[in-house]
């Protein structure tokens, strides 16, 4: 396997275990995912949110503790990679996520970054409809 293919398959890891970990809102396991300067913004119910990962765990966890379980992660809860784009230790991932947080479609643009040898989560934007 090259260091191409073996990179995209750990960025490919990275994501899968980001989504468990969101779903699940297991939050130490989310730190393993977002590097601890992470920024995290988007439109989010018509407000525009731009913050810091720790104030988005909080913000996550409040949403969780708020909505019927039944929204939080609906039935038709999954994502899928739409888009990878990677280069030497910098990439872009872009993910559709379905069903969760009570909304139908989120579209994310994950940058990731290798640091010392692993991939981390540098910054994420998003939208929903």
């Amino acid at each position: 396997m090259t260091d191409s293919e073996q990179d995209e398959k750990a960025i490919r890891e990275l994501i899968a275990r980001w989504s468990e970990a969101a779903k699940a809102v297991d939050i130490p396991k989310l730190r393993e995912i977002y590097y601890e300067s992470c920024r995290f913004s988007g439109h989010f119910t018509g407000e525009y949110l731009d913050m810091h990962i720790e104030a988005f765990y909080t913000i996550l966890e409040e949403t969780k503790n708020e909505m019927d379980p039944d929204q939080f992660i609906r039935p038709d809860f999954g994502q899928k990679i739409l888009m990878i784009d990677q280069s030497n230790d910098i990439a872009m991932v872009k993910l559709e996520r379905r069903g969760w947080v009570g909304l139908d479609r989120f579209i994310f643009y994950v940058n990731l970054n290798k640091i010392a040898g692993r991939w981390w989560v540098v910054s994420t934007s998003f939208t929903h409809d």
